[in-house]
This record gives C-alpha cells, structure tokens and sequence, in this order.
C-alpha cells in the first residue's frame, strides 16, 4: 500500500525538481498523490496495533506493524504535502494550499495518540498553516480556530519564539476582524516573549529573530494608529524601521513600515516628510519582480499628497502612472480602481481639462455598477455627484438627473452635506425639463 503512495510522491518529487510554478502546473499529479494517500487503510492497522497492545502482546504488536518505521513514512509524506501547500500559497492558490494541509494533518494525526498530537509540534506547525491559508480565503473564524490550536501546543512544549509568532499570528486575525484592542493585547504578549528570548541568549540576535520582533513593533504601530494613538504609532514605526534597515535594507518590510509612517505624516498635515516616505516606499516596491497592485496603490499615495500640495500636474502624472499597471491585467479590487480612476478625473478637473476628466468618471462609475460593494462608499456618489455636473456643463439635463439621483441614493446612505443641494439641484433641473416639454407642445 506504502510503495503505491512512495510511487506518486516520486513523480511529485520530479515535478517539483524545477521551479514551483512546473510543480503546481502538473495539478493533475498533485491531485492523483491526494487521492493516493487518502487511501491508506492505517486506521485498520492502528486499531489491531491498539488492540494487541491492550493484550500485553507488545512483541506481537511490533511484528505486526513497526509503528516507528510508519511514523518516518508518514512523517515524509506529510513534509511533501507540506511544501506543495507552501508552493501553492506562494501562488496565491489557497483553496489548493488548505487542500494540502488539511490531508497533511489528517496524515500526522493517523499515527499519533490524542495526547501526543497535542505536543507534537510537527501538527501545530500544519495549524499554523492551514490557519494562513483559511486568513486569506477570508474564512477567519476557522483560522482563529487553527491558531489557537497551533499555540497551545507550542505552550506546552514551552517553545517561546514560536508562542510569540503563533501570539502575532492571532494578532494579526483579530485586527482584520476588527478588534483592535484584542489585537493589540496579543501583539504585545508577542514582542514581550520576543525580547525576553533575545536577552536570554549571550550572542547578539539573530536577523531573522531581529526582523521578527521588527513586524511584532510594525503590527502594534499599525494599531494605535488605529486606535488614535499617532505619536505611540510613529515611535513604534521608528523602532521597526530602524530594526528593518539593519536586518533587512529595501525589503517590503521596510515598504509597508514607510507607507504607515506616511500615512501618519499625512494626518498631521506634515506633506513633504510624507511625500519622502511614500516616494522610498515606492522605490522599493518597484524593484526587481514588484507587486503591481501594490505598486499601484504607492502610486496612489504620492499623487494624493500631490494633489493636497496643489501640484497638480504631477499630481496626473502620478494617478496615470497607477491607472496605468492597474490596466495591465493585475486583479485589483474593483473598489480601489474606480477610486483611482474616479481621483484621476479630479485631478484632471482641477486643472480645468473637463474633456479628460469625464471619462475617467464614466470608467469608475461603470467599475462601480458592475461591482457594488456590499455597503455603499461615499465615493460612489462623489462620482456620480462629478458626472452630474459634468452632464449639466454639456446642457444634458437627462443624463444629470440619472446621475444626480444615484448620487442622492448614496450621499443618504453615508450622509453626505451635499444632500440637501443635491436635493433642490435634481428639483430644478426636472422643473427646467417639464418646462420645456410644455413649450414644445405648445401651437
């Protein structure tokens, strides 16, 4: 039955002997290795193993079925499975990645007692895992469940520096459900544990401990940011960067630690010393094999404190240069498009190009329509409020109105000062129109 299974973890071995995206192309192979595994019959082989062993009939038991020795085989298939969810996470294919972690942990469990997968950290590691990939499918719940699992084990194994990770990891969960304050109780948990490794040992740390108590500092900068706190935030950020530029210089931890620091900068209206920050972040990002979106979205920051600097022309350069990669095919969110596309006209009416500002507004709102978000955003009635007036400038009352009455359906759901003059424009301009029917059909 095992020399089945080697066969297949053979061949995915030979998949994954060039790069990784060769080994995730052959989804046929990963899927046949699945089902293989899936059908090992060892639950039948630990009940008789259990079974003789209840009897004293240890020797007998042993010949039986050499637990060690299927232990290691297990232990072999399931590091497999392991890499190829790693592989596939790496590619954003999550579903395929918890497909993979969920069977490495049925594997791991196969062969352990209740009491000994509890302390194994092999199986809290693969709780770590699956709880990532269950994060970013949006499933938080679930996650939340894996990582508690994950850092009870390593409680109990008294291994401090991963309790700290599993410690930022539900950090990290409670803030994307928003629960600041929960967050910020577990991300300081985690830098406590952390500095107190680094003081125990008598070398200096390591980069990688360095670069993990630097996100632990980022992740609690980021929420007393949101909690209010923007002196505490931009300490901490420091703190971070600094740790960051010795550890690991340009990387996108030092980017993501510089668009905070801008966004700070740009709170307290101090305009230059964020525009510095978002241009480093955005050189960094732009670096050999970049993110595009978030490229994008850096490009976003600098021509929005352009635009507050009144820089206009720079300003467009900045917001084309976004709207420019998001064509490109990258799979931005919807929502963050039209936004760009919806700043862009603004800029370009800001400098009195109506012309190019129209259809930068009919492109975010047809962005707008064909995915409305669940909860409807003051910008959708920004751009729609934008055409009205555009509509109006070119004398076609009909389309304003159309756009005027959307506006008014988002500026009541977010409670927009525009509403009242919304209100009394769209009465006029339908008071214009029923005018000049009655003139029309006048002899």
């Amino acid at each position: 039955m095992w020399r089945h299974a080697r066969a297949v973890a053979r061949q995915a071995r030979q998949c994954g002997a060039g790069s990784a995206d060769v080994m995730v192309g052959h989804s046929a192979t990963t899927e046949k290795m699945l089902q293989q595994l899936t059908n090992v019959p060892s639950a039948e082989l630990r009940e008789t193993r259990d079974r003789l062993f209840s009897r004293g009939r240890t020797a007998a038991a042993e010949r039986h079925i050499d637990i060690r020795k299927r232990r290691k085989q297990v232990a072999r298939f399931a590091s497999l499975l392991n890499c190829i969810g790693e592989t596939h996470q790496n590619l954003n294919e999550f579903s395929e990645a918890r497909k993979c972690f969920d069977l490495e942990l049925k594997l791991r469990l196969q062969v352990l007692s209740e009491k000994e997968a509890q302390r194994d950290s092999s199986v809290a590691a693969t709780h770590s895992s699956m709880s990532t990939a269950l994060q970013q499918q949006g499933r938080l719940e679930d996650a939340e469940r894996h990582s508690n699992r994950a850092l009870a084990t390593f409680e109990k194994l008294e291994d401090s520096p991963k309790v700290a990770n599993s410690l930022n990891n539900l950090g990290m969960l409670k803030l994307q459900m928003d629960r600041p304050s929960e967050a910020l109780t577990y991300f300081e948990k985690s830098i406590e544990l952390k500095l107190r490794h680094i003081k125990s040992k008598r070398g200096p740390a390591s980069a990688d401990e360095s670069l993990s108590l630097a996100r632990s500092l980022f992740n609690v900068g980021v929420v007393q940011r949101k909690l209010g706190d923007t002196d505490k935030a931009a300490e901490l950020l420091d703190r971070s960067l600094a740790i960051v530029r010795r550890a690991d210089p340009n990387s996108w931890t030092e980017a993501a630690i510089l668009r905070e620091l801008g966004g700070i900068c740009e709170q307290r209206d101090r305009l230059e010393e964020a525009l510095r920050h978002y241009e480093a972040e955005l050189s960094i990002r732009s670096q050999a094999a970049p993110d595009r979106g978030q490229v994008c979205e850096s490009w976003v920051c600098v021509g929005r404190v352009l635009f507050a600097q009144k820089r206009h022309d720079l300003s467009v350069k900045a917001y084309e240069a976004a709207v420019r990669l998001a064509d490109e095919g990258h799979p931005l969110d919807a929502s963050v498009k039209a936004d760009i596309l919806l700043a862009l006209g603004a800029q370009h009416r800001a400098l009195g190009d109506s012309e190019t500002a129209f259809p930068c507004f009919e492109r975010s709102f047809a962005l707008r329509r064909a995915y409305p978000p669940r909860i409807p955003l003051a910008s959708d009635a920004v751009c729609s409020y934008n055409l009205a007036s555009l509509c109006c400038e070119r004398g076609r009352a009909n389309e304003a109105i159309f756009y005027l009455r959307d506006a008014i359906t988002g500026m009541r759901e977010s409670g927009s000062p525009l509403l009242k003059q919304s209100l009394e424009w769209v009465i006029s301009l339908e008071k214009q129109r029923s005018d000049e029917g009655r003139e029309d059909a006048a002899p």
